[in-house]
């Protein structure tokens, strides 16, 4: 059953076109490149000699993509963003490779290839979301809300922000139609749906509290099912068009689709394995510029480098965390407090760390001895669960995967002030 647009890719698909067109990208850098001459190809496939750079290189760009989240590109194109984005994934990526590369060759890349490859993959992969994202505003999917019409509004202003392939053209509350567009139907029976999606040529129906709809209801929708259109629970409408959840429609059955390692040994292994080849790379990375951060720290105040906290982990169980220290000596004597933008607490070179997130990255030991994940929700402290829990029920929830260095939250929100930030 289509659940999305064709425009809508999985991260699969979009890791695959990613990768060819960053190949392209490395083929283009490596035929301009003065230091490498003569036939780069053999037939189809690149010179043996430059196949760890050749292949390496655009897997581990396209990966960055991955993180930073440019495979959003049937939310509608915004160049600035889409730029800015590609850079950082593109940019990531590189590094991340280069020092793989210097540990198993222990030899350079040369200039030409990492400039030339940063510029040919930026517009290769800003041209393609552009493409994507034009094609996409020309096929947009009619839907029909079944529901209350504050949720047809709320679906509307976010299809409308987000500029979805999508657009909601009706909507209805307990058999009464409520028309968005002009319109006169008969009272609602089985087939007086199905009528209605027909005559506002809406593909699919979005159904907003499917446990409380009445056996007439449920018999309508299915008939309209039966009929071919794509009846769509709100709940999971929201985590495949907006990649998030529907908050304030949270049942507890949501959480019993969880799915704990012991029933899937294979996904948390790898997910391990990823975790930890990660967090050494970055250890490694980072260690040439961890003596000077360290340095830097201690000549502000003589105060320690590190500083740690109690944050709640997986199945609510409490870890120590590090962070490279940003705030003053003693900023805490008066108990704990969220750290907020421009917070007047923290130290110059620490509102530095905290703008570039270098503050996290002794985090990385965290995720090295398993008590975090590199992707996942930010950790809590215990006193500030608790406050949160008041306003987000099911807030603790979240404590039954492990927490992660980044996550949706990081990405598409600024640093965390408040309670509000933090049910995000």
């Amino acid at each position: 059953m289509k659940l999305r647009s064709f425009w809508h890719f999985g991260r699969v698909t979009v890791l695959v076109s990613d990768f060819v067109l960053l190949w392209s990208a490395t083929i283009c850098a490596f035929k301009l490149s003065p230091r490498y001459s003569g036939d780069i190809l053999v037939g189809p496939w690149l010179n043996k000699d430059l196949q760890l750079v050749g292949y390496g290189l655009p897997l581990f760009m396209a990966l960055g993509l991955q993180v930073t989240s440019t495979r959003k590109s049937h939310t509608g194109f915004r160049p600035s963003e889409a730029l800015a984005q590609t850079l950082a994934g593109l940019s990531g990526g590189m590094l991340a490779f280069f020092v793989l590369h210097a540990v198993i060759e222990f030899s350079l890349i040369g200039r030409y290839v990492l400039i030339l490859g940063l510029g040919y993959g930026t517009a290769f992969i800003v041209g393609s979301r552009m493409l994507v994202g034009k094609l996409a505003e020309h096929q947009k999917r009619k839907l029909l809300v079944y529901g209350g019409k504050d949720i047809a509004d709320e679906l509307t202003a976010q299809v409308e922000a987000q500029r979805l392939p999508v657009r909601i053209v009706g909507q209805t509350d307990l058999g009464r139609v409520f028309p968005m567009e002009p319109a006169k139907f008969h009272e609602m029976q089985y087939p007086g749906l199905y009528a209605y999606c027909t005559s506002a040529g809406a593909e699919g129906i979005v159904v907003e509290m499917s446990d409380a709809l009445s056996p007439v209801e449920r018999e309508a929708l299915l008939f309209c099912t039966g009929m071919g259109v794509n009846v769509i629970e709100l709940g999971y409408f929201y985590e495949r068009e907006f990649e998030k959840v529907h908050v304030a429609g949270l049942r507890e059955s949501w959480f019993w689709t969880y799915e704990p390692s012991h029933v899937q040994p294979v996904f948390f292994a790898t997910k391990r394995t990823i975790d930890i080849l990660s967090s050494l790379l970055a250890i490694v990375a980072f260690a040439p510029l961890a003596p000077l951060v360290a340095l830097i720290i201690k000549l502000q105040d003589g105060g320690s480098v590190l500083y740690s906290q109690i944050r709640v982990g997986l199945n609510n169980q409490p870890f120590q965390i590090y962070k490279f220290r940003t705030m003053r000596v003693g900023a805490e004597k008066t108990g704990a407090q969220w750290a907020k933008k421009g917070d007047d607490r923290a130290t110059w070179f620490g509102r530095v760390m905290r703008k570039t997130r270098i503050d996290e990255v002794p985090q990385f030991w965290n995720i090295l001895t398993g008590e975090m994940s590199f992707i996942g929700p930010r950790p809590e402290r215990p006193e500030f669960v608790e406050a949160i829990e008041k306003e987000f029920p099911f807030y603790r929830y979240r404590h039954l995967i492990k927490p992660g260095l980044t996550g949706w939250a990081q990405i598409n929100y600024p640093y965390g002030a408040s309670i509000d930030d933090a049910g995000k």
